[in-house]
This record gives C-alpha cells, structure tokens and sequence, in this order.
C-alpha cells in the first residue's frame, strides 16, 4: 500500500471513531503524557493545536498554562516549520490548513533545546517509531534539525506493522498511546 493510499485509509479509519472512543483514549493519553519525565522536566512544550478528529490536545495546553510552561504552537511557512510561544489560546486566530495558528507578525519563533518536549501528531505510527503524518513533512524537518524531546501521541488502533518508512521520515523518540 502506497504512503497516500495509507493516509487516506487511517484519515478515514480515524474520523469514523466515536466521540466517546475519542474522548475516553484521549483522556488516558492525556493522563500518560502529563505523568512523562519529558513533561514533567520540560519548561517549554511544543504542541500542535489539534483538530477535528485528531487526538486532543486543549487540555494538554491548558495543564501546561495551570503548571506555569511555556507553550510554542507551529507555524509553517516557506517550507519550513517554527514554534510560536503563546500565552492563551485566544491568540489563536489565524488559520493555515486548516488549523488555528497565532498571528507571528513581531514574534520571534523559540530557540528549542533537548530540554524541551515536542508533541508530534500523527495519523498512525509503526512498531519501529515511524510515523505517518499528513505529507508535507514539517516534522520530519523540524526534528531533524533540531534537538528536541519528542513523543508522537496515537490512539492504540492507530499502530501498524509498517507504515513504508523512508530514508527521510524522522523516526519518532516515543510513542505513547491508550494501550
């Protein structure tokens, strides 16, 4: 199976769960996430700003506002991607694909450091860390080029034998799911 036919597979897999599937493996990745040396060590978390059907992560943002982190939300732009910090989600207004971002007019993008926790999406992960995400590669490239923490959030359906990694795909440093 090609990477697109993949993707179309799991997109749709993904948005034929139920709310309350969704809700209840949400809310224990959640639960593993905020209980992580990476999270509870790390001053500064990047976090996509999930929507749709993907995992949830408000409450993961609004638990590191309430534990005094920092929290960078991506931006993508001339084919890279870079973290914003924010300080509510009512800055995000703008949207990019489809998704809320802040506006980065006299904002510089954070500096990261391995002390710093990415959280990465994905729409599923294999058995070997590999992750198969929507196709732009932003987080291929981000991770490459930068020493960050990082763990990909997936719903425990959502882990294959094999996702066809190639020599570009960045292999993921932690998977962690509802199982």
């Amino acid at each position: 199976m090609t990477k697109k036919e993949l993707r179309e597979q799991y997109l749709n897999k993904r948005n034929a769960l139920s709310d309350e599937y969704r809700k209840d493996a949400d809310r224990i990745i959640f639960q593993k996430l905020i209980l992580t040396d990476e999270f509870t060590e790390s001053d500064l978390i990047l976090v996509y700003v999930s929507v749709g059907a993907e995992i949830d992560t408000t409450a993961i943002i609004d638990y590191a506002f309430k534990h005094g982190k920092s929290v960078a939300v991506p931006y993508c732009g001339k084919g890279r991607m870079d973290f914003y910090i924010i300080n509510s989600t009512d800055e995000l207004v703008c949207k990019q694909f489809g998704i809320p971002v802040v506006d980065i007019s006299g904002r510089n993008s954070v500096v990261v450091t391995e002390k710093n926790l990415c959280i990465v999406p994905a729409l599923c992960v294999d058995k070997n860390n590999n992750r198969l995400g929507y196709g732009g590669g932003y987080y291929d490239k981000f991770l490459s080029e930068n020493r960050v923490n990082n763990i990909c959030l997936v719903r425990k359906d959502f882990i294959v034998d094999d996702i066809g990694a190639e020599i570009f795909d960045y292999k993921i440093a932690k998977l962690l799911s509802d199982n």
